[in-house]
């Protein structure tokens, strides 16, 4: 992870973003729209020191505008949980494939439900994984 440049979209907590930037990542941009998870990142990138090298994006994921002053760059990695069978990952790929704040070597790691249909168009699937109720995918431009 040494350099990259991480986005923590559904951030929750921000455990994914926060262990990233643990792991050597540059910079950090959580996308969260919930008050209280909001909150729990705010406080843990205090604890943590951490408010040079992250921003914390409160504006819906599925309509994700980015400033330029908001990232340094595009993401390396970009890490996904949206909520399960809801296919709001699909308007998130899209924008950030438009945008173009998708690195040319970036990854992305997209968790949804075990039985979740995904066909995402336009990238290629590097793995394909099942951990108990979780389907993980990691995706390239392609």
């Amino acid at each position: 992870m040494e350099g990259a440049i991480v986005t923590d979209i559904f951030a929750g907590s921000g455990a994914l973003g926060l262990e990233a930037i643990s792991r050597g990542a540059e910079f950090c941009l959580f996308v969260e729209t919930e008050p209280k998870a909001r909150g729990a990142i705010r406080e843990n990138v205090e604890k943590m020191g951490l408010f040079g090298c992250t921003r914390l994006h409160r504006h819906d994921a599925t309509k994700l505008k980015i400033a330029p002053g908001n990232l340094r760059g595009p993401f390396t990695h970009i890490f996904m949980d949206p909520p399960y069978n809801k296919g709001m990952w699909k308007p998130v790929l899209s924008r950030l494939k438009e945008h173009g704040l998708i690195a040319e070597d970036g990854v992305i790691i997209l968790e949804e439900s075990k039985d979740a249909e995904i066909d995402p168009r336009g990238f290629q699937v590097l793995a394909d994984k099942r951990w108990g109720a979780a389907r993980v995918l990691f995706l390239k431009l392609g």
